[in-house]
């Protein structure tokens, strides 16, 4: 058998506006055919309009947001004997935070 090959992760640079890599991957998972700089005005308008109706800053709605949509296990399958069971496996931060903008 070869070895796996360890995937090298990119660093998420964060926004220009709130400096947040958070909202970055929030503009990304917008993005519909490249088209980041509509992306990114949809995303600002419509923190403006959160900030204005709730009178909070947007990273604090976002991140609570966050904390309350993101799994803390997830199934996944395994073969045992010569069938497949679904089993819950604990899941780290970064995944659970993809999961969560999905």
């Amino acid at each position: 058998m070869r070895k796996k090959t360890v995937i090298k992760k990119h660093p998420v640079k964060p926004d220009k506006k709130f400096a947040s890599p958070v909202v970055s991957q929030l503009i990304n998972k917008v993005m519909r055919c490249g088209e980041k700089r509509k992306a990114t005005n949809i995303v600002y308008q419509s923190a403006e309009i959160i900030e204005k109706n709730t009178s909070t800053p947007f990273l604090t709605i976002l991140e609570g947001a966050l904390v309350n949509v993101k799994p803390a296990i997830e199934m996944k399958s395994r073969k045992i004997g010569g069938s497949k069971y679904r089993v819950p496996k604990e899941i780290d931060e970064v995944r659970s935070t993809k999961i969560a903008l999905r």
